[in-house]
């Protein structure tokens, strides 16, 4: 029975060891991703907080103003 008990700690403790060796390929392996991915996000808070609003588009124009401008016909 005793022996039994050690046998099955002993097996979960290497199950536990693999998963931990996964984790830490993992972790190696996405981490510059996950770097990545902080910044780029960073940068697009960062490059939508500059940019100036446009306006909408149901938004009224200003009328341009209208000058009075002799024609060039008249002076001839």
């Amino acid at each position: 029975m005793y022996i039994q008990q050690i046998y099955k700690l002993k097996k979960l403790a290497e199950e536990h060891k693999s998963l931990s060796r996964l984790f830490d390929v993992l972790a190696i392996f996405l981490f510059p991703f996950i770097v990545l991915l902080g910044f780029t996000i960073i940068i697009a808070f960062w490059v939508v907080s500059c940019v100036k609003p446009i306006k909408p588009i149901n938004e009224k124009m200003p009328e341009p103003e209208l000058v009075d401008e002799k024609p060039i016909l008249s002076e001839a």
